[in-house]
């Protein structure tokens, strides 16, 4: 359903609501005793009129970037984006990780690096919060071969704020990628440690960590646990999933190439066992 639909939808359901709720004592009582009702309670109204105004600016500030999302327009959800971070207001974590999807999507990855570096400046706490995407340039870097050595440093004190930032578990996983490939004994036992309580997690990131605890701890006892409550999916589905948590993670966007692998680890297990 488009979102213009869907607000329609919901603002014909809330004055529906709120009619019925208003008029209900009518055909039972009266007009007099309804007028009487409402002029002592008129806060109530107060509190309804208040909830609609509310929800139509939040819904209205989204409804032009939705717009250009269903037309997947992503130039002209950048450009859109680049003026609201030019004209130095504030911006939504919403309008943040838009920001990094329509730069990834239009092969701008340096936009990504210079809104960082604003909202280090001018909103501490956003940057924080979404440290993990900005983290995909660095994963670039990575998977293209180049050397980046402030990405370690980068996860770690990530990894170090904890509740502070989004999707904890995926920073803790994108640490322990790197230490496993470190040519470090210390590192990769410390990567495995962080991985075994991923092996638990009810979502993909269980199946992310399989592969990992894999390439170095092929015989791990846990590894079967986490086949068998994916075994049961086809590829198609698992291919749905992820496509799923792609929208709750942007971040794992960049991460679809190694979920190919994950796929091919579960089956070719599969088949052995």
């Amino acid at each position: 359903m488009k979102y213009k639909q869907i607000l329609i939808f919901f603002y014909a359901v809330y004055l529906l609501s709120f009619a019925f709720i208003f008029f209900l004592p009518v055909s039972v009582l009266g007009w007099e005793w309804t007028l009487s009702f409402w002029g002592r309670n008129w806060f109530w109204i107060i509190f309804f009129t208040v909830i609609l105004v509310v929800s139509w600016v939040i819904f209205s500030r989204r409804f032009e970037y939705q717009s250009l999302i269903e037309k997947e327009d992503w130039e002209g959800l950048f450009v859109q984006l680049d003026k609201k971070l030019n004209s130095k207001k504030r911006m939504t974590q919403f309008e943040i990780r838009l920001y990094v999807l329509s730069s990834f999507l239009t092969d701008r990855i340096e936009k990504i690096g210079e809104l960082e570096e604003i909202l280090k400046n001018r909103q501490y706490s956003s940057w924080l919060s979404e440290g993990l995407l900005f983290t995909i340039p660095l994963w670039i870097k990575k998977l293209s071969g180049e050397e980046a050595p402030e990405f370690e440093r980068q996860l770690e004190f990530l990894n170090s704020k904890k509740s502070r930032v989004s999707h904890q578990k995926w920073v803790q996983w994108s640490l322990a990628f790197l230490l496993l490939y470190a040519n470090s004994e210390e590192k990769e036992a410390r990567a495995v440690n962080l991985l075994l309580p991923l092996l638990k997690d009810k979502s993909l990131l269980s199946l992310c960590a399989a592969l990992l605890v894999s390439a170095r701890r092929p015989k791990f006892p846990e590894l079967i646990a986490v086949k068998k409550n994916w075994s049961g999916y086809s590829q198609e589905e698992l291919v749905k999933k992820w496509n799923k948590l792609n929208e709750d993670v942007l971040y794992t966007i960049i991460l679809s190439p190694l979920f190919d692998k994950c796929i091919q680890w579960l089956k070719s297990e599969g088949e052995r066992s």
